[in-house]
């Protein structure tokens, strides 16, 4: 390691080595640029990350394909009973748990709807997005809710919570006149806030 030799005649800065070896100026794009370059872009993003998002849902949503199923854990060596909380009878794994499981058969039908739909931002998309988020989030925590506190709703519970989470999502909204706007109003029963601009 070498030691920099001190010039009293020359300003101090901060330097970036980026993953190649170059120094360049430090700056949050340069940075960013260099460790998001090895992480490919997913084309789904938008589909998780957009503005009208409940943050704690899109978390979830964003790292679902990550949660330690129990599947997941008996590759790793963690062995315990490998059947879904939720329906008892199935092994479960991530596409068990969100589309296949019984229990929650109209949140799946929906989420696999959705998940086909475009994620545009115009307000069917969002209904769509937060219908998606909501349910995930709901989902994974009705499975933790059985397995770490020995607590449990039924089905009809979690789907009526969802609808009311994206149901009051929607009130919060400051959205443009429009027909679709009307539209989602009439079917949710609800009025949101006016804007010239908005969603």
């Amino acid at each position: 390691m070498t030691v920099p030799s001190l010039n009293d005649d020359i300003e101090d800065k901060i330097v970036w080595r980026t993953n190649c070896g170059k120094e360049a100026e430090f700056s949050i794009k340069v940075v960013n640029f260099d460790l998001n370059r090895l992480n490919p872009c997913v084309e789904w993003w938008k589909l998780v990350w957009y503005s009208q998002c409940i943050p704690k849902h899109t978390f979830i949503l964003w790292l679902a394909n990550r949660q330690s199923t129990q599947d997941r854990l008996m590759k790793w060596g963690i062995h315990g009973a490998n059947r879904c909380c939720l329906c008892y009878n199935n092994s479960v794994d991530l596409p068990h748990l969100f589309f296949q499981c019984p229990f929650l058969r109209k949140c799946g039908d929906i989420i696999q709807r959705l998940v086909n739909d475009g994620n545009g931002n115009n307000i069917s998309s969002v209904v769509r997005r937060l219908f998606l988020a909501a349910s995930v989030y709901n989902i994974w925590n009705e499975r933790n809710r059985r397995s770490f506190r020995d607590d449990s709703r039924n089905s009809n519970e979690v789907f009526k919570n969802i609808v009311d989470i994206v149901r009051n999502r929607l009130i919060g909204l400051t959205v443009r006149e429009s027909g679709a706007i009307r539209s989602m109003e009439s079917k949710w029963g609800i009025s949101c806030k006016r804007t010239k601009t908005g969603v």
